[in-house]
């Protein structure tokens, strides 16, 4: 009997460390596959609530909950969930409660959805450590060598401090798949963001061979100029779902990057 009993509580310890296993196994998959994503994933974990990654950026922004260095996460108990999801609700940014032994709940705002846009936020508030390790954290976790290649000549042509051609026909040729969405019923909307970016990336060749330091300086101002010019049109196309919000969020990010290097550029030719 006393071996029986023995037994039946290796086989239950046994179980019960699969069980452990198999649900840490299946929340780490989540995190590392959720990383560029547009919602917020909170997992319940004993009597508290736990985020990961950019989410616990953007908890550790709207509510100040302290981020764990080593696990890349914060968390909250049981008593501020009320809280925490009456502000997800105000600000519309899906999310989904992840359970060990029930279904998620899941809150999703549709196109009214503002993940990206607090993530963007969130992490101008961050220092500049948090910012590096996560960009190190992304890279980590990216399998697509032309995404990695788009991240390091960014960084790189940053540091410049020049707008170079080359970057931004690279984002030109990522953009035509992207316009062939848009319906003959509205060419206007297709041809006016072809004729931005041609405007552009001859501004961007007139100022970087121009020796007439007004014509450079006149250039690249009409770039910052053409360069909101397209972000509206980009929106626009989003707004008539042309396209959808992952696609808007990595052109318009990369148009971010493409403003800071001209405002960089202009900086260091004034100098």
């Amino acid at each position: 009997t006393t071996t029986q009993h023995n037994n039946t509580a290796q086989q239950h310890s046994t179980t019960t460390q699969h069980n452990n296993t198999a649900q840490q196994h299946s929340t780490t998959t989540q995190i590392n596959n959720n990383i560029n994503k547009d919602c917020l994933l909170i997992f319940k974990n004993g009597k508290f609530y736990n985020v990961y990654h950019d989410d616990a950026i953007i908890f550790n922004y709207l509510f100040d909950y302290k981020i764990i260095e080593k696990d890349n996460k914060t968390g909250f108990p049981e008593t501020g969930l009320t809280k925490v999801l009456n502000k997800l609700d105000e600000l519309k940014i899906n999310y989904e409660i992840i359970y060990k032994d029930q279904n998620p709940i899941t809150k999703k705002f549709s196109n009214l959805n503002q993940y990206h846009r607090i993530l963007s936020k969130s992490l101008n508030y961050q220092d500049l450590k948090t910012r590096i390790n996560r960009i190190i954290d992304i890279i980590n976790n990216i399998d697509d060598i032309d995404i990695i290649n788009d991240i390091l000549n960014a960084i790189e042509n940053v540091t410049t401090n020049k707008l170079k051609a080359p970057y931004f026909k690279r984002f030109i040729l990522d953009l035509d798949p992207l316009l062939e969405n848009i319906p003959r019923k509205d060419l206007y909307n297709r041809d006016t963001i072809r004729r931005e970016v041609t405007d552009i990336l001859y501004l961007i060749y007139l100022a970087n061979n121009t020796k007439d330091s007004i014509i450079k300086y006149n250039s690249q101002i009409e770039i910052l100029s053409r360069l909101a010019i397209l972000d509206f049109y980009l929106e626009r196309a989003y707004l008539y779902k042309y396209i959808n919000q992952k696609q808007l969020f990595s052109f318009t990010t990369k148009l971010e990057t493409i403003i800071k290097m001209t405002h960089g550029w202009i900086k260091s030719s004034n100098e």
